[in-house]
């Protein structure tokens, strides 16, 4: 507890530690208090979540006899014992919706607590109303860097547009719709893209390093939501027919024999290459739909340093960065030849990709 409270938030009293016998007591000289009603303000249970985030503290036993509030209706906890803790997800979504329930919407002490004794932690708290919204707003607060009035860097107009492209197949259904929204959040902003599309290869399996069982139906049904939901703006699905599949492997690979739309280890190949051949732009971020990302800097345009990376004409495409140690932002460089190919997430230039075929690709 001392090393936790080493440097507490206004939010719980700095004590002083004496043992007696052998019990640990602690006092404090702080601010006058007094006890909280049925209802706490909004605003101070905000400041008090932010606080101790910031300082990396759970107060997990949140109850009314251990809390009270100051002349300033600043919220403090009084409960200097073993359910402060360090920081972690869960425990600030418990304390969260503890404080919510009890002091928004002035539920008995106990109200929260009898729900997640039935049901997991995410359907009760989904069960209190307001509480998705409030808790949003502590995350935007504490995450998001509200924009300021100073005008965001654009792409020029040499670079052209670029379509986002997000590559899922059967067996990615289990959480697809939130999956989605989470890529298509943490990419689109400064980021303008043409068109955000899906492309579902519908094909059965077996799949290369399967690791759940296909869901097409479901997946469709994702796809279809998340375009009524505005997250996304369509998708594509790669025609069957073995005219379009000879067709497309002649323009690629002057290979016009083979109708096999994966490769013999079961990588997809045609769904990937027919897709590029329907986009209008001529750059494509194209990524999995499993990866994920973090975004430290709201306003750094990572787009516009990928799109600089990869104008050289001697350059195909560039990977998307990945993490580093560090808390700045690692630019783009390396020589001619030191760009690898990413499949995973990348950015592709498709009018120098073209410039290529066709590429040699044995059978």
């Amino acid at each position: 507890l001392e090393g936790l409270l080493a440097g507490p938030p206004l939010s719980i009293p700095k004590v002083t530690w004496t043992k007696r016998e052998d019990t640990w007591q602690c006092s404090t000289s702080g601010p006058q208090t007094r006890a909280i009603g049925t209802y706490i303000p909004r605003e101070s249970i905000f400041k008090f979540l932010v606080g101790l985030y910031e300082s990396r503290i759970c107060a997990l036993n949140i109850k009314r006899d251990n809390l009270r509030l100051d002349d300033e209706d600043n919220l403090h906890y009084i409960d200097i014992g073993k359910d402060i803790c360090r920081l972690s997800s869960s425990g600030f979504l418990d304390m969260a919706g503890r404080l919510y329930s009890i002091g928004v919407l002035g539920n008995d002490d106990e109200e929260l607590v009898r729900r997640m004794s039935w049901r997991t932690q995410e359907e009760s708290l989904q069960q209190v109303p307001g509480f998705q919204e409030f808790y949003q707003q502590i995350i935007e607060h504490l995450h998001v860097r509200p924009v300021d009035q100073t005008p965001l860097p654009r792409l020029d107009k040499e670079y052209g547009q670029v379509t986002l492209l997000i590559k899922a197949c059967a067996q990615d259904a289990e959480g697809f719709y939130e999956q989605i929204s989470h890529i298509v959040h943490q990419l689109t902003f400064p980021a303008k893209f043409t068109s955000v599309l899906v492309l579902i290869d519908d094909y059965p399996g077996p799949f290369l390093r399967q690791y759940a069982e296909p869901n097409l139906q479901l997946l469709n049904e994702q796809t279809r939501q998340l375009t009524e939901a505005g997250i996304i703006d369509g998708w594509l699905v790669p025609p069957k027919d073995e005219s379009t599949i000879q067709r497309t492997y002649k323009r690629w690979f002057n290979n016009a024999e083979i109708v096999q739309t994966h490769t013999i280890n079961n990588a997809p190949l045609y769904p990937q290459i027919w897709a590029f051949s329907e986009l209008d732009t001529r750059y494509v971020l194209q990524c999995d739909c499993d990866v994920l990302v973090g975004r430290k800097d709201w306003h750094h345009d990572y787009l516009a340093d990928m799109l600089e990376a990869i104008n050289p004409d001697n350059i195909l495409g560039v990977g998307f960065n990945i993490p580093k140690q560090t808390n700045r932002f690692l630019a783009y460089f390396g020589e001619p030849g030191q760009f690898a190919p990413e499949v995973r997430f990348g950015l592709l230039d498709l009018h120098s990709v073209e410039s290529q075929l066709p590429i040699e690709n044995p059978i």
